[in-house]
């Protein structure tokens, strides 16, 4: 080996890997708060489709919202199982005290055998 050449390949390698790891930690950052402005905007995307009676971009809103829910939900280390499991007692609680979506309608019973089906 060439004289001062004697630990600069791991010295350089420790370097790269650091700051791979830095550009990761920063990539996610900005991926979580691209998310949280996906989950905000969301709902009016949704509101608008509905005021221009269209259907099928109120379905891609609300779909595109459940989707960014989840995303975040995995970008900062919840697991999707345990997110699903959430919803579901929460259903249950919300069934239990007599929601309005679930006295006048029964929605929520609706959404937690969807749920419940899935997961089969």
């Amino acid at each position: 080996m060439p004289e001062g050449s004697r630990g600069t390949v791991p010295n350089a390698l420790a370097e790269a890997a650091e700051l791979r790891q830095t550009r990761g930690i920063a990539q996610n950052a900005r991926t979580i708060e691209w998310l949280k402005a996906e989950v905000v905007a969301g709902p009016g995307s949704a509101c608008r489709a509905f005021l221009k009676g269209d259907p099928e971009g109120v379905i891609e809103s609300l779909a595109g919202l459940v989707i960014s829910c989840y995303l975040l939900g995995l970008r900062v280390g919840l697991d999707c199982g345990r997110l699903n499991n959430a919803i579901l007692a929460k259903l249950g609680r919300n069934i239990r005290e007599g929601h309005e979506m679930e006295s006048w309608y029964g929605d929520l019973s609706q959404l937690r055998e969807r749920f419940q089906g899935r997961r089969k």
